[in-house]
């Protein structure tokens, strides 16, 4: 039985291009034939299934053109009758755009789209604006009794640890607490390394 089904497959892959070919050409010959008006099919397939193509007269073409008889009537019936052919495709129609909305929907609420838009609208704050560093040689331009940052006499003179600058203890306070870094040379610091200088 194997060896059947083995000679059958041998068989078979050396006669499939010889049949495509032969397919190809007759397929061909029928479709310049219905061009010419030679042939009544253009495929082998509907010569084989028995169909038989035919083209439109000058009658038939009349004969679509024509109304029917119960479009000719006005009146309630003739908006009945036609209500009644159009609620199918009508139907069909609603039917299809609904479960598209329903599939749409459904995308939306299960997909990271939908928790995005789910969730609360938390907008986040602006950050504060960087200090811009002072540069040293600026700061060493200024008297000796002056802050840094409000550039003003320093009142409650507190020194930065990791810089060895002297501020207002009000002015460096709030500036390390929002940017965490030394104003003049960037390094960075906590309110931990302020010393307050008690000066007579």
């Amino acid at each position: 039985m194997n060896d059947l089904r083995v000679m059958l497959a041998k068989i078979f892959v050396r006669v499939w291009p010889w049949i495509k070919r032969v397919l190809t050409i007759v397929t061909t010959i029928l479709q310049l034939g219905y061009i010419l008006n030679r042939s009544t099919v253009h495929s082998p397939f509907l010569l084989l299934a028995g169909v038989r193509l035919e083209k439109l007269t000058q009658h038939d073409m009349e004969s679509f053109d024509k109304i029917p008889m119960h479009l000719h009537t006005s009146g309630l019936l003739n908006r009945l009758w036609r209500l009644l052919v159009a609620f199918p495709g009508v139907f069909s129609r609603l039917f299809g755009y609904g479960l598209f909305f329903v599939q749409f929907i459904d995308f939306v609420y299960n997909s990271d789209l939908g928790s995005q838009l789910s969730r609360k609208h938390t907008y986040a704050q602006i950050p504060p604006a960087p200090h811009k560093l002072l540069t040293e040689s600026s700061v060493q331009l200024l008297e000796t009794n002056k802050c840094p940052l409000c550039l003003q006499r320093r009142k409650n003179d507190t020194a930065l640890s990791v810089s060895g600058y002297v501020f207002c203890y009000s002015c460096i306070d709030s500036h390390l607490k929002s940017f965490k870094t030394c104003p003049v040379t960037g390094v960075p610091a906590s309110t931990n390394e302020l010393i307050r200088l008690y000066i007579q």
